[in-house]
């Protein structure tokens, strides 16, 4: 069928036939839409042409979103189509200022029960839909090297992911802010100096505070995400540091899930860049805990490819080196106590983690004067 002709017909039609279907979770219709001339530019009309009628707005976002969930051709396509970027934040401030007259009025009835917090009203689940459908369609997007960097850079596309973060609670709209904090973290591995999202890191690390102290895996998860990203940033690792943000991460390396101890870890590499923090003896035992104390095995072959253990260990050998870990402190109290806690803290973490990720024949032959 030439999806082309859809502009003519029915558009109820189309929605109960195509779209409740939801045909586009099939890998068969996704190729096949994609190949459809126009496909993309369709769809978008049809989003600007029927932006009130929320059935259809929302069936097409998920059609949109599916489409972009594996696709780099398809996020590319859709991003140059004309009108794109402008249609999609019309809806999304459209949606969002519905939520808000939605929040403001004051709860009628008995009060709600201390152990089961009122659900949100009908209407702010409704506008939920199409957000937590919209911003899935932004964060696919984003993956693309070219639209990343283009989104990141568009002040009005930060701005309401800001807002949406700042309005909603975790407990309310839990699937949105997971979708906004993940893309959120796709805008933020680019670190272009015309990045808005970058301009505004400080905020954006405060909003985060909610999600990754909220009760939620998935929020805490995109929100380590984002906080390895921004820690790049000396102020965002002032940020952390001041609110004790720190002391949480460390907690989430006990964690059962590889995603969730590799994001804190990412966190704490970033945060051990300033001299102060000492937290590089945390992040080894971090690595060294997801290797396994087994010691080999073959595990770290599977966690960190060679390029990346090479530079591990060109690390570890360097402030293995005292002089090398310490030549930064220049008050001679201050380095007295340093000394110590590389002693007591980085030194025999690191030895253990360099000889599980060393050959045995280089670990033989390998430089060994500071060790004790």
């Amino acid at each position: 069928m030439d999806f082309r002709i859809l502009r003519s017909l029915d558009v109820s039609a189309f929605t109960s036939k195509y779209l409740t279907s939801k045909l586009s979770s099939y890998s068969e219709c996704r190729l096949a839409l994609a190949q459809t001339p126009d496909c993309y530019q369709l769809f978008l009309e049809l989003l600007s042409k029927h932006h009130q009628k929320q059935d259809l707005v929302v069936r097409l976002l998920f059609t949109l979103g599916n489409l972009t969930a594996k696709s780099d051709e398809a996020r590319r396509q859709l991003f140059q189509c004309e009108g794109c970027t402008g249609t999609l934040l019309q809806l999304y401030d459209s949606y969002q200022r519905r939520d808000d007259s939605a929040h403001t009025p004051t709860r009628k009835g008995p009060p709600p029960s201390p152990n089961r917090p009122p659900a949100p009203p009908a209407c702010v689940q409704e506008h939920d839909d199409v957000l937590v459908k919209l911003v899935r369609v932004l964060a696919n997007m984003c993956i693309h090297p070219a639209v990343g960097p283009a989104l990141a850079t568009n002040t009005a596309c930060i701005q309401l992911l800001m807002e949406t973060l700042e309005l909603r609670s975790v407990q309310e709209s839990e699937e949105l802010l997971v979708n906004v904090a993940a893309t959120v973290n796709n805008m933020s591995f680019y670190q272009e100096d015309s990045s808005v999202l970058r301009l505004s890191r400080l905020t954006i690390a405060k909003l985060m505070l909610k999600l990754v102290l909220s009760s939620s895996m998935d929020a805490m998860l995109e929100a380590t995400r984002v906080y390895g990203n921004l820690s790049q940033s000396k102020d965002v690792r002032d940020f952390i540091m001041q609110n004790k943000v720190h002391q949480f991460v460390v907690t989430l390396l006990d964690s059962k899930s590889t995603e969730m101890c590799f994001s804190a870890c990412g966190v704490l590499t970033n945060l051990a860049l300033d001299p102060p923090n000492r937290l590089a003896g945390q992040v080894c035992q971090a690595l060294w805990n997801m290797i396994g104390s087994g010691g080999g095995g073959g595990s770290e072959e599977k966690l960190m490819d060679t390029q990346e253990k090479e530079s591990l260990l060109e690390i570890l050998i360097t402030y293995l080196d005292e002089e090398e870990a310490l030549k930064w402190i220049e008050n001679e109290d201050l380095r007295d106590y340093h000394k110590a806690c590389w002693e007591l803290e980085f030194q025999p973490v690191a030895q253990k983690l360099m000889k599980t990720l060393q050959p045995s024949d280089r670990a033989a032959s390998q430089h060994t004067k500071t060790w004790s």
